[in-house]
């Protein structure tokens, strides 16, 4: 047995071993943690009902949307299909996935014209880190209040998104969507909430 581990192998067979059990170890933490797969069809406590929305009204506090300073109310948006991201304005991840976003609209213009709509909600209590984030995208932006509290009514918290249909039901939920690693699977999922 001389020469040989108390696996059966020889030292450099079992350092061969270690070293590819190491580097399988670190391509999976490279990939990601599984819970970042947005598709979220099997999670049925997604927080948000089949049926229309709750309405709102806030402003757009965007400097740059070509909707800044008007109210965007939900309903008023139906007959478009409508992708709506709950933020938090200091997230680091809230932070990158808005230029991809705005990337997203602005390179389907033609196609998506204005029969889509992308409205991003920042949550309570992060109103002052607003205007930093507002500066990475062209976005509507609007600031979520405890008056209106539409993250409470409906159920949404970081990293929950959605798009939702014409008449305001939802079409899909993602959780913790990465862009650009997703942005085939988002862009596939409007075209279908179009009909196309």
């Amino acid at each position: 047995m001389r020469g040989q581990t108390t696996l059966g192998q020889s030292p450099a067979e079992l350092g061969a071993t270690v070293g590819l059990l190491a580097l399988v170890a670190w391509l999976t933490a490279a990939a990601g943690p599984a819970f970042a797969d947005p598709d979220v069809t099997n999670r049925p406590e997604c927080g948000f009902p089949d049926d229309p929305v709750e309405d709102f009204t806030l402003t757009d506090e965007n400097p740059t949307s070509p909707t800044h300073g008007q109210e965007i109310t939900l309903s008023e948006l139906q007959g478009k299909v409508v992708f709506l991201m709950f933020i938090r304005s200091s997230c680091g991840h809230c932070q990158s996935l808005a230029p991809y976003l705005d990337e997203i609209l602005a390179s389907h213009q033609a196609d998506w014209g204005d029969d889509v709509a992308f409205v991003l909600v920042n949550l309570t209590g992060y109103e002052a880190d607003l205007p930093l984030f507002c500066g990475l995208h062209d976005l509507p932006t609007v600031q979520d209040t405890s008056t209106a509290a539409v993250a409470d009514r409906v159920g949404a918290s970081l990293y929950w998104n959605y798009i939702l249909l014409p008449d305001g039901r939802l079409h899909r939920s993602y959780y913790s969507l990465y862009l650009p690693t997703y942005q085939q699977r988002l862009e596939a999922d409007i075209d279908k909430a179009l009909g196309r």
